[in-house]
């Protein structure tokens, strides 16, 4: 199977989800004061289902018969997300990560609809599980800020 707008679509996924990999990568060294041992813990935990993400997007590229985005420089010419070089205080940083796992959460419902509408079954499953994992996490940092 080569249909490379589908692969198309999910690069810019994988970029989208590079970026935020790397922030959380940022938040995780950087994060400070009372909240530091569980937000350090959450963010290495965020970042590493990132990275299986990142992996499991590249994996369905190459399936596809296309060649992954694979430097900082295309994901950042095809990424919607923003970095962040700031010091955020520990509950801006779970506020940002909130913003950006919705963001995330709207893109990956996007590549959806469109890989359902070419028939592509394999990359629809892929995101569904996408789709249900930001949404318990996102859920849960939801609940963190409200303390």
């Amino acid at each position: 199977m080569s249909d490379h707008g589908a692969a198309k679509e999910l690069g810019k996924l994988l970029a989208d989800y590079s970026v935020f990999y790397q922030k959380l990568r940022g938040y995780h060294w950087n994060v400070v004061g009372k909240e530091f041992f569980p937000l350090h813990a959450k963010f290495e935990e965020l970042y590493n289902d990132a990275a299986e993400g990142i992996d499991t997007l590249a994996e369905r590229i190459r399936g596809l018969g296309a060649n992954p985005p694979a430097t900082f420089g295309e994901f950042l010419q095809l990424t919607t997300m923003t970095e962040d070089s700031s010091q955020p205080s520990a509950e801006a940083m779970v506020a940002n990560l909130h913003a950006d796992m919705g963001k995330l959460n709207e893109h990956v419902k996007k590549v959806h609809a469109y890989a359902e509408e070419i028939g592509d079954t394999g990359s629809v499953i892929i995101l569904e599980d996408f789709i249900v994992g930001l949404e318990k996490e996102r859920w849960m940092l939801s609940s963190y800020l409200q303390a």
